[in-house]
């Protein structure tokens, strides 16, 4: 039976949301003394529930952050845009800003309802 590879992320090592979340969560919660059933699910919830989801917020910031820059840049060298003589004045923007800060702040939100379930393995009621 063959293999197959498929990429999942555009996110490597190098990313500090994934090292800390993937990387050394697994290598910090071996440390723990606390069975290895209890070490797995902590990884998943933090691998497989938050990781992605806070790197889809980093990801929104930053491409928001970055399209602001081009907008100032652009006011840098050119100037406001004016028409009708300089009686309309066209307002600078970020297109899709509204849908996409919704996104980020849906997916933080996540992000925190995620995180309670750190506390499931150790307690016998759930907090998610």
């Amino acid at each position: 039976m063959p293999f197959f590879i498929k990429q999942v992320s555009s996110h490597g090592t190098s990313d500090p949301i994934f090292a800390r979340l993937s990387v050394q969560t697994h290598e910090l919660i071996q440390f723990c003394a606390i069975s290895q059933e209890k070490k797995d699910a902590i990884f998943r919830i933090l691998h497989d529930d938050v990781q992605p989801r806070l790197l889809t917020c980093d990801d929104i910031a930053k491409a928001i952050v970055t399209e602001i820059e081009a907008v100032m840049s652009q006011i840098a060298a050119e100037g406001l845009k004016t028409q009708a003589q300089g009686r309309v004045f066209e307002v600078p923007h970020v297109i899709g800003l509204e849908e996409r800060v919704e996104r980020y702040l849906y997916a933080a939100k996540s992000v925190l309802r995620d995180i309670a379930k750190l506390f499931d393995p150790f307690f016998v009621r759930q907090f998610s």
